[in-house]
């Protein structure tokens, strides 16, 4: 496989107009890569998984510039990529409903052929909330579970801390780009995920955490994971989104 060619086919769907996350699953679902869906854009509407208007749409090249600008911006800033079509991208996030299409990252990607379990929690917490969060997540992670959380403060950190002390480690999915250093509060964590753990994001170079990009990166907690913890969370909180998501 071309990793550029099917990172960029992979921005191409990204970027496609009309065309969301349940035709991105049917066409990856339909073809061994990206590439190959892409190279045969021609032949969806008669496999029915697009409509005419999304096909004409797509061979318009309607996302060129997008995915264009987007390639250019991964490839100057040297990140690293991780497509559908790679046998490394783990099989527990192909299965959800809207899987990315491709994830950025940096660390060590065998970390994604763990046991994982999500361990997260609010921001504002309590100091015992603090306490046993680093406590499980370290139990957890020298039974040999990786833990996975969103590296904001409070439970996330904790949770980062505990699982980096066992074998399992931990993963982080961030609501940024790999090139925005979020949160500035937590970047020791950060550097120590980047070296014995791993960081990811679904989010280009450049892009900026908003509240919008959270639902998106919860998603891919969840995705990864056995299950979730939520160690304290608020009712409406994005942590039981994350939970609501793994059941």
């Amino acid at each position: 496989m071309d990793i550029a060619k099917e990172f960029f086919a992979c921005l191409a769907l990204k970027h496609a107009e009309k065309i969301g996350p349940k035709t991105h699953k049917a066409l990856l679902e339909a073809y061994d890569t990206a590439f190959e869906a892409v190279q045969d854009a021609r032949g969806w509407q008669g496999r029915k998984l697009a409509r005419a208007d999304q096909v004409k749409l797509f061979l318009a090249e309607t996302w060129r510039p997008k995915a264009e600008f987007e390639y250019k911006a991964a490839r100057i800033k040297k990140m690293n990529v991780l497509t559908w079509g790679d046998p490394r991208y783990p099989t527990k996030l192909r299965n959800i409903p809207d899987p990315p299409l491709a994830l950025y990252y940096v660390g060590d990607l065998s970390l994604l052929k763990n046991p994982s379990l999500a361990v997260v929690g609010a921001r504002k917490c309590s100091e015992y909330g603090l306490k046993l969060t680093r406590t499980i997540s370290e139990q957890l992670s020298h039974m040999g579970l990786t833990i996975v959380s969103g590296l904001a403060m409070g439970i996330d950190r904790e949770a980062h801390q505990g699982g980096l002390a066992g074998i399992g480690s931990s993963i982080a999915v961030v609501g940024a780009g790999l090139d925005h250093p979020y949160p500035i509060e937590n970047m020791d964590v950060r550097r120590a995920l980047e070296n014995r753990g791993l960081v990811l994001s679904e989010f280009a170079a450049g892009v900026i955490p908003e509240p919008n990009n959270f639902p998106f990166r919860n998603r891919i907690i969840s995705g990864l994971s056995l299950g979730v913890l939520v160690a304290e969370a608020a009712n409406k909180s994005g942590s039981l989104i994350t939970a609501r998501l793994a059941g």
